[in-house]
């Protein structure tokens, strides 16, 4: 995927691509907006939710969770996985055959303590999760039969190779993993719902590394039920000296540290205070992470923001207790960088590049922290690049010459039609007239879109005639005839003349005609090319 990026104020002009580019700051703002953070079903030391076991009061110096369970080369993924272990919600690791995904799992597990239940999806069937069903005496209900396998008293669920599951059985996984319910009946002792998959295949990659047969699309509402979808590293991920270090050690499992329950809990501890008093620029942020991205179709769910608002909170703690001699709190911008990286359901069903999503986040942190009164605020909601430009010039409002300058070639590169792209960079010519400058690289890119209708005249259009399409000369007859001299009508007489011979292409003479008119009244322009009064 292409993109081109730059920190707002100036803006980003990317090609839609099915992975996120890094899009122009700005769109409509959703129509519901992320809940305050919910807490896990059940509150510490309930029954229903028990604590990991006790261990020594954490040093200053404990082990995040793959460090503790003896796993190398996960350091910069420590943070992710205790906010998961914290706020106890949905984790699915996303990884390549043979990168620890059913490892780290299973030993975190052990080290904490918790009686766990492993499926591998590829191969379970509906009865080995919930056991016999039988009727009971009266025979007016069910009750199960449990198996050595099945969920009932399970406080961990992992269920591997994910993707490989049936449609059908992906369906009935959903409440076990959102609600903790099977069947309709409670889960008290479960805790921790854990899963792997191997990563969607790449439709614009054929190499035969990153495919896999068999693997079944996963569900974008399954998807959305992880708060955690992280990608785990590969082999050539990894830095030499963890290399050598894995191969050394033949994958053997070092006594896990006694101090990862504690580390837990301090962290619940603290997730629990964020939430109570929800700190920092999230909700601005994510408002902002959906709009971008919403401009790049893709979609997130009002369930996800507050998933996503929750997870973030439960990364800023997990940093403070990960760094607990550090004398400034954890960055913000690190925070929210960390949750856009590791939290978005379109790692499961669709191939995403990091630098890609660092891009929107730069884009996106940048808007979220920008001052109460900027401009920017009111051109952030905004969908498209030409609606940003029309606002900052009919609202007049107060940008540098570089910034608006930014919002005038975002909004030409936003046309690909050569004929709609003239007609705006006409209207945009005249609309600022009016002592609004902009930069010179806006004013080389706008003067190259006009240079056909610059360099037009009546006796240059007569030329190479049978080469052109008649019925668009005589479209175009009728419709300048008419025409006088107004500024509106001579700017329209030119465009339609400069189109001619060989403009015409995917657009007619009068479909044009209609475009200019539609932009000039949206850019609130009068016949004489001046600026009308804004609406209050």
């Amino acid at each position: 995927m292409k993109s081109t990026t730059t920190t707002p104020p100036s803006t980003v002009a990317t090609r839609p691509a099915k992975t996120p580019a890094a899009p122009s700051p700005g769109t409509r703002p959703p129509r519901s907006g992320p809940s305050r953070p919910s807490r896990s079903p059940a509150r510490d030391g309930s029954p229903d939710n028990p604590e990991p076991a006790p261990g020594p009061a954490p040093a200053s110096a404990v082990p995040g969770p793959a460090a503790a369970v003896g796993l190398v080369g996960w350091s910069h993924l420590e943070p992710v996985l205790l906010a998961a272990l914290a706020t106890a919600d949905p984790i699915l690791l996303i990884g390549p055959h043979g990168t620890a995904k059913s490892m780290v799992l299973e030993r975190l597990a052990r080290a904490l303590g918790l009686e766990p239940r492993f499926y591998n999806a590829s191969l379970i069937n509906y009865d080995d999760l919930i056991g016999i069903p039988m009727p009971n005496a009266a025979r007016s209900a069910l009750h199960y039969l449990p198996t050595p396998g099945s969920i009932w008293g399970a406080e961990v669920v992992f269920i591997d190779e994910l993707n490989r599951t049936r449609i059908d059985l992906q369906n009935k996984l959903f409440p076990i993993i959102h609600e903790r319910r099977v069947q309709g009946i409670d889960l008290p002792k479960l805790r921790y719902r854990w899963a792997a998959m191997n990563p969607p295949s790449d439709d614009d990659n054929d190499a035969p590394l990153d495919h896999y047969q068999g693997c079944q699309p996963l569900d974008p509402a399954l998807a959305d039920r992880f708060a955690f979808l992280i990608s785990v590293p590969d082999w050539a991920d990894l830095d030499p000296k963890d290399a050598r270090h894995l191969l050394d050690s033949r994958f053997s499992e070092s006594p896990p540290s006694r101090g990862l329950a504690d580390l837990v809990r301090d962290a619940r501890r603290r997730f629990h205070d964020l939430a109570d008093h929800n700190p920092g620029p999230v909700t601005d942020y994510l408002l902002t992470v959906e709009s971008l991205l919403r401009a790049q179709h893709i979609r997130l769910s009002a369930r996800r923001l507050a998933i996503m608002q929750r997870s973030a909170l439960g990364i800023r703690a997990a940093l403070e207790c990960l760094r607990p001699g550090d004398e400034r709190p954890p960055d913000w911008d690190e925070v929210m960088r960390l949750t856009l990286t590791h939290c978005l359901p379109t790692h499961a069903t669709d191939h995403v590049e990091t630098h890609a999503l660092w891009a929107v986040h730069r884009n996106a942190w940048t808007l979220a922290t920008l001052p109460a009164d900027s401009p920017w605020r009111q051109l952030v909601h905004l969908n498209h690049p030409v609606d940003r430009l029309c606002c900052a010039v009919v609202e007049r409002l107060r940008l540098q010459p570089d910034e608006l300058g930014s919002l005038v070639t975002d909004a030409l590169a936003s046309i690909a039609n050569l004929a709609r792209r003239t007609a705006l960079a006409v209207v945009i010519d005249i609309a600022l007239r009016q002592g609004r400058p902009i930069s010179a690289c806006a004013i080389e890119t706008l003067a190259d879109c006009l240079q056909r209708v610059r360099d037009s005249s009546p006796s240059q259009s007569r030329h190479r005639l049978w080469t052109l399409n008649l019925s668009s000369v005589r479209s175009v007859r009728q419709l300048v005839q008419p025409l006088g001299s107004t500024v509106r009508d001579e700017a329209l007489r030119r465009l339609l003349l400069a189109l001619l011979p060989d403009g015409y292409h995917h657009i007619n003479p009068e479909s044009l005609a209609n475009h200019f008119s539609e932009l000039w009244q949206r850019f609130r322009l009068d016949q004489d090319g001046a600026m009308q009064a804004a609406e209050p």
